[in-house]
This record gives C-alpha cells, structure tokens and sequence, in this order.
C-alpha cells in the first residue's frame, strides 16, 4: 500500500461524525490512545510502512507481549443500493495487520430504488490502506492511493454503529451507516483492472460501500477466533436476555428464552422465526452453524447453565466441540475446541457479599436504575416512563432519572 504526503479524515455526515467522535473520546481519548491514527501489529511493521510511505507519521500498535486485537464489523452493500429491501450482509474483519472479507463472494444486493446489481467481493488488503483508491492491479500487485489512511476511530465506530443495518434500509437515514472505499482485493488477483467475472461488477473499479456492528451477524467474536485454530475460548455472552429455566431438551425454542446469538451457532433456530425475520429486524444469523452434533452439544450447555443459575452461582458451562466448515466465513473446519460460556445473569452467591448498602440498592423496588439487573439494553435509544416529567431518559440502555422531591 502507498500513499501521498498529506492525510487528513474523509468527509462525513455531519451525524455519523459526531457518533465517532463520542466513541473515540470515551474509548480512546480518555485513555491517551490517538484515535486519528493509524494502527499495525508492532513498531517493526510501522518502520517498514515508514519506509514504504515516508509521509505517513503517526502510527500506533499494541505494546509487545499483548495479545492482537481482532475487530469484527459488517460490510452491509453498496451506497448506491441504499436503502436496502432486504440485507445480504458479510462479515468484515479488522486486524491490525490486514482488513477484509475472508473468502469471494458473489452478492446481489436486492435495493429499494436501484436495479439489484451483482457484485463480486472479498480479499484483505493492508489495514492502513483500507478505504484506499485503487489505481492499478493484476493477479501479483494492487497499487492504491488514498488521501486518508484507516484509523482506529474508524476500526471501531463501524464496529460499534448497530444502527447502521437498520438506517440502511431507510430512505434518508442510510447516511447514518459508516462508508468507506472500497475494491475487492480477490476480483483484482483474479482479473485485474480490465475485466471482472461474467455478469458481475468489477469491483477493482473502486465503490463506496456502507459498514455496521459486527454484532450484525455474530455478536460474540467466536467465529473469528475459531478461523484462528485456537483451542480454548472464553465467550462472555453479555445479553439483555435472562437465561430461562423453563428451557427443555428437544422443546421449540422461544424468543426471550436465551441470547438470540447462541441457538446459530448449533445450527438451531427460534421458533416461527427464520432468517428472513432477522434481516427484516436488521440481523443475519442464518450463516452461522459452527459446531457438530450441535442439537446434542446446545442443550447440554443449556443444562449447564441452567444447573449454576438453579445453584445460585456464576452461570457457567464447558463444552468440548468439533468445529464444522464454513464457507460463508471463510471456516476451514475440522479442527476441536474446548468453550467456557459465562452467562450474564445475576447471582446470589455474589450479591451476598456486596455492602448492606448496595445489597438494599439493588432490591430495592422503587429504584428505577436497577430493576432489571443486570440486564440492560444497549442499542435501544427511547424515554423511559417518567419522560412526561422531563427529567428523564434512557440513552443506550443506561438511565438517568432525577426524582422529584415529594411535596
């Protein structure tokens, strides 16, 4: 990837800029994290992106000994296309080292207003460099220019915007989804600048594409680490929904019963709600059958679950896994892996030992702020009940109420 002298932030909407100002100044500003800057895995590949792009100063990279940060976001389709009748979405990963789409796919994207055009997409390219200008390429080389290289405010605004895939389906609103450049990196290695596949866009001619959530499509970030081979994960499935303990072996599963995420990932579903239903609600979790045995394996983890919650204890589970392909996330397969779930639940056991005080806070029936702990919704922006006194509001699932004092 090279690039000019000068580089500066892209314009945009002037509230989409707002939405990555506010999550670059809670998450990275308040930390002396540069949220301008570009990112990479360590102080030698910056060296050598100096070398290569002598105009580019500043540059940032995990301390050593630090695991590597793996953002998940969704590549939701062409800004052209918008607003979306229906969503064909595509997981886009965000390392410090590459970008992308793993795997080529061929997507039509079925638009409200456009004819639905046929793309060609996947491929990685050099994280700075995403978002970049293509100028040339064939199956060995892409030269691209850009006049403003990837940052880390934008890393993880597109992976935090879960409004994106709704406003995208709204006419007027899907300027809210994050855009970026883009050109897909396999339609270049397989046809060059000069011609694509038959029927399809050439998508080594540059296009602006809108981004959202991961969550989107997978809101654990396991799939991603599964592709890595590892053998041991932790997933903290941090939800709004309680864990139910009217859940049986073999029954339909019910919406509200257990984090939507989970059922996918066995290949099984809610019942009465396909897929369709969930891109009509701005989500997609229809590609997502990871492991083997799932039917068996989901209701022997549920077991679990529901046993800790019974016991009054963290809510926890183990499960040994045999991990199947997939080709829609770029998942080899064949490979074992040992998960430990914790479920977000409350829990007695831990209760037991806050201070008096703060045990009286959170039984209290009265107090607003804690009723449903810890459940919280973090994507719904609405007033809560007390709005007609105007001293109220719920902004991502967080609730500030100023009670009045009796007369």
């Amino acid at each position: 990837m090279e690039s000019g002298d000068e580089f500066h932030d892209a314009p945009l909407t002037s509230a989409l800029q707002i939405w990555l100002d506010a999550i670059a100044q809670t998450f990275l500003e308040e930390y002396g994290i540069p949220s301008d800057a570009t990112f990479t895995s360590s102080e030698q590949a910056a060296n050598e992106i100096r070398a290569r792009n002598p105009g580019v100063a500043n540059i940032i990279w995990p301390k050593p000994g630090r695991p590597q940060p793996v953002t998940n976001a969704t590549l939701i389709g062409p800004s052209s296309a918008a607003p979306f009748r229906t969503h064909t979405m595509l997981p886009l990963e965000i390392t410090p080292e590459f970008t992308g789409v793993s795997g080529t796919h061929q997507v039509t994207y079925d638009s409200a207003t456009a004819r639905p055009t046929p793309y060609t997409i996947g491929g990685r390219v050099e994280t700075l460099g995403f978002g970049s200008e293509l100028a040339e390429g064939d199956a060995n080389t892409a030269n691209a220019s850009t006049s403003s290289l990837f940052s880390l405010k934008q890393a993880i605004g597109f992976s935090s915007a879960a409004f994106a895939v709704a406003a995208g389906s709204v006419a007027g609103t899907d300027i809210l989804a994050p855009p970026i450049r883009y050109w897909s990196p396999d339609e270049v290695g397989a046809h060059g600048t000069d011609g694509s596949a038959d029927g399809f866009v050439d998508l080594s001619e540059t296009t602006e594409m809108l981004c959202g959530d991961g969550g989107s499509l997978e809101n654990f970030g396991l799939v991603p680490m599964l592709r890595r081979g590892i053998e041991r994960v932790v997933v903290f499935v941090d939800t709004s929904t309680p864990l139910s303990l009217d859940l049986k072996r073999g029954a339909p599963l019910q919406l509200g019963q257990i984090d939507m995420f989970l059922p996918g990932l066995f290949g099984l579903e809610f019942e009465g709600m396909d897929g369709q239903y969930w891109l009509n609600k701005g989500c997609d979790v229809s590609h997502n059958l990871v492991f083997a045995d799932g039917e068996n394996q989901f209701w022997d983890m549920v077991q679990q679950l529901q046993h800790k919650k019974r016991s009054g204890v963290a809510v926890t589970a183990q499960s040994h896994l045999h991990v199947l392909p997939n080709e829609f996330w770029g998942l080899e397969g064949g490979t074992q892996v040992e998960v430990c779930w914790v479920y977000l639940e409350a829990v007695p056991e831990w209760h037991q030992h806050l201070p008096q005080d703060v045990r009286d806070l959170l039984s209290d029936p009265d107090e607003d702020l804690f009723q449903n702990f810890p459940h919280y919704s973090t994507c719904l922006l609405y007033t809560s009940d007390a709005a007609d006194e105007e001293d109220s509001v719920d902004l991502g699932g967080r609730r500030i109420i100023k009670k009045k004092k009796k007369e």
